[in-house]
């Protein structure tokens, strides 16, 4: 789910293998990708239309691909079909297979709306070269790990909203959009950048009006959440059996190890508009 969330064309290469080392591997190569998230995207995009809400669609040309992958939603069985006999290159089939297969996993909707739209994109605009991103030295703030995924940054973002007199709904996507979404290196995304400008403008902002209120808020949520990252901060740095055993593969016995990711497990910077390739 986190390859093709962040950087869809490296599904073409991925390993579904959930041995504990692959799946490390598996994310340490999406950490030092430069991120490609138009899967995500368009594939937020056409499950919204999928449940009915069709305010994600504008009148503009690139309609037709949120309502094909929304279609493929609701008819995956058709969709699948429909790209493995369409596919003329192996890196798209290498791709569309890995998709496929990931889909049929399970999870929550969005994220296999992900997988689709992935395969959709590798279809209709090929799989692009994947760069390395920049090598970045400063220290990861641990607060922003608390964001609205989390009880501890719900309760924050609550309290923050209050402070700074905005609904709570406006400060949760603003915090995710503006921080939580931040990534160190990422292409220029027109189907990010269209769900961005959609989400802000469903909880009645712009991108001007969300960085206004973040500026606001930031300080105020690092606040809040000052405790709760040094108690962060104190657990990650002992040693536990996780990060021991990237240095030591046989620490965990074999009949131990359980897979991170589950059948039933169910879930960056906006950029300028831009306009797509030509689609099917």
């Amino acid at each position: 789910m986190i390859t093709f969330e962040e950087c869809w064309p490296l599904g073409a290469n991925l390993n579904l293998s959930t041995e504990f080392t692959n799946t490390v591997n598996s994310l340490i190569r999406a950490a030092q990708s430069v991120k490609v998230k138009d899967a995500t995207g368009l594939g937020t995009l056409a499950y919204t239309l999928s449940t009915g809400d069709d305010s994600v669609l504008s009148g503009s040309p690139e309609d037709r691909d949120i309502k094909i992958v929304s279609e493929a939603i609701k008819r995956p069985n058709d969709f699948w079909d429909w790209v493995t006999a369409n596919c003329s290159q192996e890196r798209q089939r290498s791709l569309v297979e890995v998709a496929q297969k990931a889909h049929r996993r399970g999870g929550w909707p969005w994220d296999r709306a992900f997988m689709q739209a992935a395969a959709y994109l590798a279809l209709t605009e090929d799989v692009p070269t994947v760069a390395t991103a920049k090598q970045q030295s400063k220290e990861f703030p641990l607060w922003v790990a608390l964001d609205k995924h989390t009880p501890q940054g719900k309760q924050a973002l609550h309290n923050a909203a209050k402070r700074i007199g905005v609904p709570s709904n406006q400060l949760f996507w603003v915090s995710f959009y503006f921080e939580s979404a931040l990534t160190n290196d990422v292409t220029d995304s027109f189907w990010w950048s269209k769900e961005v400008h959609w989400r802000l403008h469903q909880v009645g902002l712009d991108l001007d009006k969300a960085s206004f209120i973040w500026d606001k808020a930031q300080a105020v949520v690092s606040e809040l959440l000052k405790a709760e990252a040094e108690h962060l901060r104190e657990y990650i740095e002992r040693p536990t059996p996780v990060q021991l055993s990237l240095f030591d593969p046989t620490y965990f016995a074999s009949e131990n190890e359980q897979p991170i990711f589950s059948e039933e497990t169910p879930k960056t910077e906006a950029k300028p508009l831009q306009k797509p390739k030509n689609s099917l």
